[in-house]
């Protein structure tokens, strides 16, 4: 039988397995949580704001961070907790270039982007994939 601090340990090992990702360098202007983020100059991360540039989205932003900051990538098989409001589980999301929408972009030459699907209401369960570039 478990005793309580060998209870303790396996949840606190629990929550630092859910809690993982790459802690980076923002650029000068810093991200909001939720953002599709890429690699910028000097090491750093920005947001994927104009998606009709060939870009490549690394993860989403796990936290809203100022310019100069560490944030960390929310990756595949995670959860971002709080960043869609009055979502159906299972419905896939999209980046538009400043939000999680559910549905595609539709803008000529735009890069498509899924983001993940809906876990409940709020949540999204992170699934970063490049689906193809829209027709100019």
């Amino acid at each position: 039988m478990l005793s309580g601090s060998d209870i303790a340990l396996i949840e606190q090992l629990a929550g630092d397995v859910q809690d993982t990702g790459v802690v980076v360098n923002t650029d000068a202007t810093g991200v909001n949580k939720g953002d599709l983020l890429f690699f910028s100059a000097d090491d750093t991360v920005s947001t994927y704001s104009n998606i009709s540039l060939n870009e490549y989205g690394i993860g989403l932003a796990s936290t809203t961070e100022a310019g100069s900051s560490t944030v960390k990538i929310a990756n595949d098989q995670t959860v971002l907790t709080g960043v869609l409001s009055g979502a159906t589980a299972g419905t896939k999301y999209f980046w538009d270039g400043s939000s999680i929408i559910n549905v595609i972009p539709s803008g000529g030459g735009a890069y498509v982007w899924q983001v993940g699907y809906a876990k409940n209401t709020t949540d999204l369960y992170v699934d970063v994939l490049l689906i193809k570039k829209n027709s100019p």
